[in-house]
């Protein structure tokens, strides 16, 4: 799906947890992201941490040269992910990503929280400069990993 329908989920306080789990989600694929907007970053962690039996993350970001919103630049360090344990994750998937706090974020958070996690795969969107890059890629190998066997695949677009 398109980032639109994550939307109707932001009609008004977005709750800490779907009041249905959804697991039988096994893919999440997700199109036109912006993790700027503290409304796509909410709703990606909110359809993440519901869905227990998630296998595979996919997300193709939109890339932005807009300012990221101080309450998405914090969100993740602000809100208790520690209880949030993707025991079924294999594979997180992100394209067109930039350099945004929020994004790099999102990424550590999968990392350390799931045990089961074997690729993390990162195409890097043509318009980050190569110093950025390489600053992502050297913060991305330091992050903490629940799984030791998950590989990073870092590429440019």
């Amino acid at each position: 799906m398109n980032s639109s329908p994550l939307k109707c989920f932001a009609s008004g306080v977005l709750p800490d947890k779907l009041p249905i789990a959804l697991v039988n989600l096994r893919v999440l694929n997700v199109s036109g992201l912006c993790f700027a907007k503290e409304v796509d970053l909410c709703c990606a962690l909110l359809l993440v941490t519901s869905s227990s039996n998630i296998e595979k993350i996919k997300m193709e970001m939109c890339y932005t040269s807009e300012v990221v919103s101080q309450s998405a630049m914090n969100l993740i360090d602000l809100v208790d992910y520690c209880n949030v344990t993707l025991d079924n994750l294999r594979e997180l998937e992100m394209r067109n990503m930039g350099n945004m706090k929020p994004e790099m974020d999102f990424v550590k958070l999968i990392l350390g929280n799931s045990p089961m996690l074997k690729k993390v795969g990162i195409v890097i969107d043509n318009r980050v400069a190569v110093n950025a890059e390489v600053k992502m890629l050297r913060e991305l190998l330091q992050y903490q990993r629940a799984s030791t066997n998950a590989k990073i695949i870092f590429e440019r677009q």
